[in-house]
């Protein structure tokens, strides 16, 4: 399920298994800064983000997501469904994706195009040691930053 109300801008499942809601005033507060705030586990850098405790949710609702609502949630799908190692290769693209699209080199609807592209030409292997993941990894980020310097120019 998915969850639309704009008043809760993310909700994080540590790695202690503790639901945590955190708000923003700003709904275009980077990504990044919540990233860096679970990287900080279990310390937590205070990145300006308000904690919301004892709030009420009453109002807070879950929708079905319906498989060609969300791309990337489908490649998400496509991804599990694939196994070996597509996981990797999915998060590799993806990343490599989201960096040019920071960099104002592809646009934002272009993300699960190159996802998708990686999830259908990398080689998938049934190998799933961290070198041959580390390696897959890698290989996916070259792949994928070649083919965007290609299709994009």
């Amino acid at each position: 399920p998915i969850q639309f109300d704009t008043s809760v801008n993310n909700w994080f499942l540590h790695v202690n298994t503790s639901n945590t809601i955190y708000t923003d005033s700003n709904d275009s507060y980077p990504i990044l800064a919540h990233s860096k705030y679970t990287d900080s586990w279990p310390k937590r850098y205070d990145i300006g983000i308000e904690k919301l405790k004892n709030k009420s949710f009453s109002n807070l609702s879950f929708e079905r997501v319906r498989k060609n609502q969300f791309k990337c949630l489908d490649l998400c799908s496509k991804a599990l469904q694939l196994g070996h190692n597509a996981p990797t290769v999915l998060n590799a693209a993806n990343e490599v994706a989201v960096e040019k699209f920071l960099e104002n080199k592809i646009k934002f609807i272009d993300i699960p195009v190159i996802i998708e592209h990686a999830l259908n030409n990398m080689k998938l292997t049934k190998k799933n040691t961290l070198k041959s993941i580390l390696a897959c990894d890698k290989l996916t980020r070259d792949q994928i930053s070649d083919y965007i310097k290609i299709r994009w120019k």
